[in-house]
């Protein structure tokens, strides 16, 4: 059984609401129906049901069974706008841009998860990484002791005996431009922590630079060197 199929396995037994705040686009409808015809997870859609279906209709796929939700019109819109302006107040939101915000069908959708209406979200197909990313940091939040955000994509490459069997995780590829030594220490032990819950993984953790051995001097070189010394300090159990 391959990486893919132990996921659709493990989701199959936990049943999770998932929402998906792309209602209407082509390969969000066509993944919906693979999720309700594999009983994969509880799919809601985001966005207005009307247009959802005509544009289900055009590609041909089935989404009956899931649940649609419009933002606006919702039973929980009046809440998650009060909500929102609660947490988002001191930074200068007021009732009118909450309610401008909680329209967004991204920022809806990240709020049913905060509000336990959904377990999780996928997005990303039309949106950007910013766009996915913010409702989130605003919302959500990091997890109690995590200082910064960052990404982790899993690479799994046919026939290869390296890595897990030709698995392997890379962080951070897409949130930090810039990251410290610290946020790359952080990124690295979270990492690490997502390759062993996440894909079963007992990883080797390695963090690149454009040094070898000392081969360059570069201040980019030392905050690595630097990163490696506060992994070592903070997760002995994966910094060697």
């Amino acid at each position: 059984m391959n990486f893919i199929e132990t996921l659709r396995e493990k989701a199959i037994k936990v049943q999770k609401t998932i929402v998906l705040p792309e209602g209407t686009e082509p390969r969000t409808l066509k993944a919906t129906q693979i999720i309700l015809e594999k009983k994969i997870a509880k799919p809601i859609l985001i966005g207005n049901p009307d247009k959802i279906a005509a544009a289900a209709k055009e590609l041909g796929v089935k989404i009956d069974g899931a649940r649609i939700v419009d933002p606006v019109n919702s039973e929980y819109y009046e809440d998650f706008v009060n909500t929102f302006y609660e947490m988002r107040k001191a930074k200068g939101v007021d009732m009118e841009k909450a309610r401008k915000m909680m329209a967004d069908e991204v920022y809806f959708a990240t709020m049913m998860v905060k509000k336990d209406v959904a377990d999780g979200l996928v997005s990303g197909a039309i949106h950007s990484t910013g766009d996915t990313i913010r409702p989130a940091l605003q919302i959500i939040k990091t997890k109690p002791g995590i200082k910064s955000v960052s990404s982790a994509f899993v690479m799994i490459v046919p026939n290869c005996e390296l890595g897990s069997n030709g698995m392997f995780l890379f962080g951070d590829c897409a949130v930090n431009p810039n990251p410290t030594s610290a946020e790359l220490a952080e990124s690295a032990i979270l990492t690490a922590q997502t390759a062993k819950s996440f894909c079963d993984m007992d990883p080797k953790v390695a963090l690149l630079s454009f040094s070898t051995y000392g081969s360059a001097k570069h201040e980019f070189v030392d905050k690595v060197v630097e990163a490696v010394k506060i992994v070592h300090e903070t997760a002995p159990e994966i910094g060697r």
